[in-house]
């Protein structure tokens, strides 16, 4: 088993060979894709908020999404690069590859954990700096490139049914500022070429991702999308108060694939519109009556 697609039509999640799309090289929608990507993740204003909107809250998911999102781009463009070598390269690489923040650059490392040597071995190391992917040699920190791996392996074990047999996931692990491992799973764009929302798992781990200390499992009405630039959607959240980290991520990450992303919660509707300014969020009361659109 190894790494997986990540992207639409032809992106999913992280189960087998390496790969995150069926196609080997980079497409013109795929760079217009990537290009549109940057842009929402961009530093984005709030034009006001509406009395009791759920501000903190809506802050602290947001930023976890860019996170998401970020760690998703670098996993998309270092996985395609990845496809492009020899088979002989990719032999030999398993489901325990992953992306790391450095600063303003990213690493991604392809490789092999061994749960018996509770080794990591990294076969494929990509760094991921101002829109473009290099292969490089540099040392890595093999403790945590382990710890890193273990996470992944550990957490995968714990995931339900749904996210081992029907539904694709992606993967995404960091190391806190407490020294704990978090891994987060969220659907993937699946083969079939639905953009699927409605489950965040997230799995908090010890320092050396040995042992799953904390978890939180949300799986509620999923929604499926196809990719289309001239349609609008609407992403049910009207359970929470505040926009959750999945609906966010989709925004986020997957808005350039559609006219508009709307989130409905409980009392608000919010969207992120590009204007001459820059991306900029909007939130606004939603009218009780009226229920989302679900397309």
């Amino acid at each position: 088993m190894s790494p997986s697609p990540r992207r639409p039509p032809r992106r999913e999640a992280r189960p087998s060979r390496p790969e995150r799309s069926e196609g080997g090289t980079r497409t013109p929608l795929r760079l217009v894709a990537l290009i549109a990507l940057l842009l929402l993740l961009a530093p984005v204003s709030a034009q006001g908020y509406p009395d009791g909107f759920p501000y903190d809250a809506f802050v602290a998911n947001e930023a976890i999404a860019r996170w998401l999102a970020a760690y998703d781009r670098v996993a998309w463009v270092t996985t395609d690069s990845l496809r492009r070598l020899p088979d002989s390269a990719q032999a030999g690489l398993g489901p325990e590859w992953f992306c790391v923040q450095d600063g303003s650059r990213w690493h991604a490392l392809y490789g092999a954990y061994d749960s018996t040597a509770q080794r990591y071995r990294v076969g494929v190391h990509y760094v991921f700096e101002d829109s473009t992917v290099r292969w490089t040699h540099e040392p890595v920190d093999t403790a945590e490139a382990t710890s890193m791996a273990r996470g992944l392996f550990v957490t995968r074990r714990a995931l339900p049914p749904i996210a081992r047999k029907n539904l694709m996931f992606n993967g995404y692990v960091r190391r806190l500022p407490s020294r704990q491992v978090e891994v987060w799973y969220l659907p993937a764009w699946q083969p079939n070429g639905l953009l699927v929302e409605g489950a965040e798992l997230r799995y908090l781990l010890d320092s050396t991702a040995s042992s799953i200390v904390d978890s939180t499992v949300s799986i509620g009405k999923l929604a499926g999308w196809v990719a289309d630039t001239g349609a609008a959607i609407h992403i049910d959240d009207r359970s929470r108060e505040a926009a959750g980290v999945g609906p966010l991520f989709v925004l986020l990450a997957y808005g350039w694939a559609f006219k508009q992303v709307y989130i409905e919660t409980r009392r608000f509707r919010s969207a992120l519109y590009r204007g001459p300014g820059g991306p900029a969020w909007m939130h606004v009361l939603r009218p009780v009556e009226a229920a989302p659109d679900s397309r």
